[in-house]
């Protein structure tokens, strides 16, 4: 397979594109989960780290993606796996791997050469955090300063690019987790720039700076929770708002659909809505959405390269093989599924090895866990 290396406008819009969090490269499957919730037990937990690690290893240390048959590196989602592997506490070797593969690469990521993208650099900035890296020197590069370069008078973080202006929700929410994990903290106009895209039934939009109609996405609205709560505080009245709008898109199983295309019940979305009631300490919510990524779960009973590994939906459980949709969910699940989310999650404590299944004693199969091993 060729790995391009020198695309720029297909570059440009990766690295966009996979700095915000779900919509991008999720195969749109019509399947909705329907499964009994069945949460994981400490185990299956510990053995996604397992199949994240495989995966990783396999693919140079990162994942790719491949556009008109082309291989591109896919920095984003690389970047949710570290976070991904800190939020199960195992697999710190496999992060610390990809973190130094980040590094060696971040220009490819956030932008060179004058270009610079906010959220890529935000969901970076997290990523120094959570692993202890110096953020202002993350391969060479102060994180901390080039995101500064991005933020507009409006308190809008805009990507500074001759292929445009990409910023969202989610890279403006990134960007805020990713500057309260730091000593500096974000300044309070980037803050009320994000309250500003709140809509009236307590969603936020995708796109920013929109007029009307303002038109909540369940996705924008799971990272703008984390953000506010990273800059303020649970107790935040945006923040209850959020949860509720969240906690009325759940369904009876738990799960958490999307916007557009991506609206059934996924676990790219549950994932996320999971890691905001989390982040805002609604335990009970968290716990349902969990039981529902639980149902999505590969276990002992799939083939043995999916095994750990999260579904998208109930129809892709039939799955035979890794692909960029499992890798994709599995990443951006995983620190929801935890009971952790972007605003906390951190390297401390994480075992070097990635865990695996037990599958010749009492692994079991898929789902067969309980929730009290999970802290909740």
């Amino acid at each position: 397979m060729t790995t391009l290396t020198h695309a720029p406008r297909r570059r440009a819009l990766l690295s966009r594109t996979s700095a915000v969090l779900v919509t991008v490269g999720v195969a749109l499957s019509t399947g909705v989960a329907t499964s009994a919730a069945a949460p994981l037990d400490a185990g299956e937990l510990s053995s996604v780290s397992g199949f994240l690690s495989a995966q990783l290893a396999s693919g140079g240390d990162h994942f790719s993606t491949t556009f008109d048959g082309i291989d591109y590196p896919d920095h984003g989602l690389s970047a949710d796996a570290v976070l991904a592997l800190n939020a199960i506490g195992a697999g710190r070797a496999q992060a610390d791997a990809t973190t130094a593969y980040l590094q060696q690469n971040v220009g490819g990521y956030i932008g060179a050469g004058g270009e610079t993208y906010a959220g890529a650099t935000g969901k970076l900035l997290v990523v120094a955090a959570s692993q202890g890296v110096p953020p202002t020197s993350f391969g060479g590069v102060d994180l901390v300063a080039r995101l500064d370069s991005t933020l507009t008078p409006s308190g809008r973080f805009s990507d500074v690019s001759e292929w445009g202006d990409y910023s969202n929700t989610l890279g403006q929410s990134w960007a805020i987790i990713g500057l309260s994990r730091v000593d500096r903290g974000p300044a309070a106009s980037a803050v009320d720039f994000l309250r500003d895209q709140q809509c009236q039934d307590g969603g936020f939009r995708l796109d920013l700076g929109g007029t009307t109609p303002c038109v909540s996405d369940p996705d924008a609205t799971a990272m703008a929770v984390q953000a506010l709560v990273a800059a303020s505080d649970r107790t935040d009245p945006d923040v209850a708002e959020a949860v509720a709008y969240l906690g009325d898109r759940m369904g009876a199983d738990g799960g958490v659909g999307g916007a557009g295309p991506t609206s059934a019940p996924n676990g790219n979305s549950t994932g996320l809505a999971a890691a905001a009631f989390a982040a805002a300490g609604d335990t009970a919510r968290a716990g349902r959405a969990r039981s529902f990524l639980g149902s999505l779960f590969f276990g002992c009973d799939s083939p043995a390269a999916l095994r750990g590994g999260i579904a998208y939906d109930a129809a892709a459980l039939a799955a035979t093989e890794s692909s960029d949709q499992v890798r994709r969910t599995t990443a951006q699940a995983a620190v929801g599924l935890s009971g952790q989310s972007y605003v906390t999650v951190s390297a401390a404590g994480n075992a070097a090895a990635p865990g695996a299944l037990d599958c010749a004693g009492a692994g079991g199969p898929s789902g067969t866990g309980s929730l009290g091993s999970l802290g909740l």
